[in-house]
């Protein structure tokens, strides 16, 4: 699977958009600081993404979240739904488009807790200890 996504930094108001094959661990890569153009922004949280079966669709998605119309659907689909969301909800948000359901995994090594200083794992299809 490859994934188009769009990640929002914590403290400032900016996104990123991306395409990746482990979303997870790209995630990891970002908030370590290993991409130097956004090394100021961290820490992110995942607040969209969608699953492609190719690399080719995810680069082709990442270019429309980019684009003018792709910045116009992206907000009014992250307003959309952030109010929809409960205030107790996963801050994370993330959004699945994919023609196999929603299949949970496991928390990566060292990623719980690691965007608020908390012990709660932020994930929202996950299976560690923190969200059963």
């Amino acid at each position: 699977m490859f994934f188009a996504y769009v990640l929002k930094s914590v403290n400032h108001d900016f996104y990123y958009k991306g395409h990746c094959e482990n979303l997870n661990e790209r995630l990891i890569q970002h908030n370590s600081g290993m991409t130097e153009s956004i090394r100021p922004f961290i820490p992110f949280t995942i607040v969209y993404m969608e699953e492609f079966l190719t690399r080719e669709d995810a680069i082709k998605r990442e270019k429309y979240f980019k684009s003018a119309a792709g910045r116009r659907f992206l907000k009014k689909k992250l307003i959309s739904e952030h109010n929809a969301r409960p205030a107790d909800a996963s801050r994370t948000g993330i959004v699945r488009r994919s023609p196999e359901p929603d299949i949970p995994v496991p928390c990566p090594s060292g990623q719980a807790g690691i965007l608020d200083g908390t012990t709660k794992c932020l994930h929202v299809f996950c299976l560690c200890p923190e969200k059963r």
